[in-house]
């Protein structure tokens, strides 16, 4: 019986060339299905910019709490890959006035929409470009105002700082002018009892005077 061995096995070149092309396949069609699905976006009905435009209407002519309630809807069907109800999503929270978290979510989605390869039709690219650049200067003006309010927080504070400061001096003056006073008062009275005591007559001197005086005429007697 003839053994076969591996170095005796030869594939034929023709086999070779189909395998290599199979794998090849094979290989193009794994990374086409690991790519994601271009975004289809309608040219009219739900998904176009009129429609979105009437959905942001109506959604802010609602009250608060149906607002709320709404955006919650929106952003659960966001998370559960409704592209549609996505964008829906980010037109609502790009309604916020001072939630910057809501902005910057908003914000975040625009940018990754327009970033991506697939491109908008074209009302709608030019609606969320208008809405992106609407969510960047509020971001902006809330940024400006929440730093001027910390450079008037610390103006403030300088100025009661200063104000103390003030307070504490002008007490240590009124202190040191009392005792300017007092020393003052001192140094007058001392000076009045020197004035004094300089214009008393200086008695014992003229007391010696006259009991000479009266030792005299006796011895003349």
């Amino acid at each position: 019986m003839v053994q076969l061995s591996m170095s005796s096995f030869r594939v034929p070149e023709g086999l070779k060339a189909c395998l290599l092309a199979a794998l090849l396949a094979l290989s193009a069609c794994a990374s086409r299905e690991a790519e994601p699905e271009p975004v289809d976006w309608p040219e009219d009905g739900p998904g176009t910019a009129t429609s979105y435009l009437h959905s942001l209407r109506d959604y802010l002519t609602r009250p608060g709490n149906l607002r709320r309630d709404e955006l919650e809807q929106l952003r659960l069907a966001a998370e559960a890959g409704d592209r549609y109800m996505a964008l829906e999503y980010a037109f609502a929270l790009s309604t916020s006035r001072n939630d910057v978290q809501a902005l910057n979510k908003a914000r975040m989605h625009f940018e990754a929409l327009l970033a991506s390869p697939d491109p908008l039709p074209v009302e709608l690219d030019g609606l969320v470009r208008l809405q992106l650049t609407a969510v960047i200067d509020r971001l902006e003006r809330i940024n400006r105002i929440r730093d001027q309010r910390a450079a008037e927080a610390s103006c403030l504070s300088a100025q009661q700082q200063c104000a103390a400061q003030r307070a504490a001096l002008q007490r240590e003056l009124d202190a040191a002018n009392a005792e300017l006073r007092q020393l003052r008062e001192k140094l007058e009275a001392l000076a009045r009892i020197e004035q004094t005591v300089n214009e008393t007559p200086e008695e014992t001197d003229t007391g010696n005077g006259d009991a000479n005086e009266t030792a005299d005429s006796a011895g003349r007697r």
